[in-house]
């Protein structure tokens, strides 16, 4: 390779010159690696969150308005069961709490237990809405 004819070509401002490039492409993976890490610590609550969510909920946030629920009403959830046998012989028993919210428990045919709450505000917050 030559610049004009009969010169050679100057190797030295050849070698400059790639490892200016080397060193531009070297940074530049330098700060997609940092943004990258950034974007995972970043993400990282909402996944562990996620993950440590209760089983059989809908989504984190259903969990969280049980959680909720359960703080709110501790007192009352630990009152003694009355249970009723329900259709398919699954135990079921409500619980009404003086904030208005509802405790189901449901036991199972294999003596699995499921707890849900029902807000009070679920209730009567569409017909709030109909006003």
């Amino acid at each position: 390779m030559t610049t004009d004819v009969g010169q050679p070509p100057d190797f030295e401002q050849l070698i400059k010159q790639s490892r200016t490039k080397a060193n531009k492409l070297f940074y530049l993976v330098i700060v997609l690696f940092v943004l990258f890490f950034i974007s995972l610590v970043t993400a990282a609550p909402r996944w562990i969150d996620r993950a440590f969510a209760p089983a059989g909920t809908d989504s984190l946030d259903r969990a969280k308005e049980q959680s909720a629920l359960w703080h709110k009403n501790a007192s009352c959830a630990g009152s003694p069961p009355q249970w009723v046998e329900a259709a398919n012989n699954l135990k079921v028993d409500t619980r009404v709490c003086p904030s208005g919210d509802v405790l189901i428990r449901v036991v199972t045919l294999d003596n699995m237990e499921v707890y849900r709450w029902v807000s009070i505000d679920d209730v009567t917050l569409p017909l709030r809405k109909d006003k």
